[in-house]
């Protein structure tokens, strides 16, 4: 059975700083509740450099060194790196 879109978000828990952004996605147009959850999955892909604590967001990407929205880090060249403090990519633990 589908849920309503305000159903989906009662039962769903979300803690992140652009949370609200996607539910108002989600409350403005409430015949797409796929973008809600593409958007909810990117959010949970997040690593933290254990160097400095900067987060990469896969969603925003990384305009310092010409990485486009949408690049999980999974697929950041091996050359990138911390665009804060200049540590590599094997210094980044996903968090969520």
């Amino acid at each position: 059975m589908l849920q309503s879109p305000l159903r989906r978000l009662q039962t769903m828990k979300i803690d992140h700083p652009l949370s609200e952004i996607f539910c108002s996605v989600l409350l403005f147009h409430p015949l797409q509740t796929d973008i809600f959850h593409a958007a909810h999955l990117r959010i949970m892909k997040q690593y933290r450099c254990t160097k400095c604590g900067y987060i990469y967001l896969p969603a925003i990407g990384d305009q310092t060194q010409n990485i486009k929205a949408d690049t999980p880090f999974e697929d950041l060249p091996d050359t990138w790196v911390c665009p804060r403090c200049g540590a590599e990519k094997k210094d980044f633990v996903m968090i969520a």
